[in-house]
């Protein structure tokens, strides 16, 4: 690894097992900051009838709605530091250690929810994330996401705004992901899918 070599790695399905959107769900119900009778039928759609990401994400907001940014923010901080090394695949949370320490320039590009999308990749070390804007009005939670949701095609394009934004090569950055993130990864020679 060239200190200074860009690395994008995405959130869900790859740095973590599974989808951390619901842990972040389990996390608001836990800490009693969401109602189980607010947010279940939309698990009930998204599980039993048709998964749809974006639509469970914006059912959240609306459950939330009212909420104060800096109450949210502090959440978001909470369940990032929450997350044990079990939530992370073993070998990426390693190599994520091994690359910032060797000067890596370290990209998180996911549709997760900055809110807890940001402190993760703080937390992991992370120079840039790019993610999922959750909408506020006034400092307060409007149910809503800002923009689009940075998934398949936005990727590409969060992607390419950034690389222009920062004067990055991608032909000479290093992406890692999983079956989802082809239209991305494919943005760069050398991919790693997981």
């Amino acid at each position: 690894m060239v200190s200074g070599q860009i690395v994008i790695y995405d959130l869900d399905g790859t740095i973590t097992r599974l989808d951390s959107l619901y842990f972040f769900i389990l996390f608001l119900l836990k800490k009693r900051e969401l109602k189980l009778k607010k947010i279940l039928p939309a698990l009930f759609r998204h599980f039993l009838i048709h998964k749809d990401p974006l639509r469970l994400k914006i059912s959240l907001l609306q459950s939330l709605k009212e909420k104060r940014r800096y109450a949210l923010e502090d959440l978001g901080r909470g369940f990032a530091l929450s997350l044990n090394k079990i939530f992370f695949r073993k070998k990426l949370f390693d190599l994520i250690k091994i690359q910032k320490r060797e000067g890596a320039k370290l990209i998180l590009l996911t549709s997760a929810l900055d809110i807890y999308a940001n402190p993760i990749g703080e937390r992991l070390g992370f120079y840039k994330v790019l993610s999922t804007k959750v909408g506020f009005k006034n400092s307060i939670i409007n149910g809503c996401i800002e923009g689009v949701e940075i998934r398949n095609l936005y990727k590409v394009l969060a992607l390419k705004k950034l690389a222009k934004e920062e004067n990055i090569d991608l032909a000479r950055a290093v992406g890692y992901g999983n079956q989802d993130d082809e239209g991305w990864l494919n943005l760069l020679v050398q991919k790693i899918i997981y």
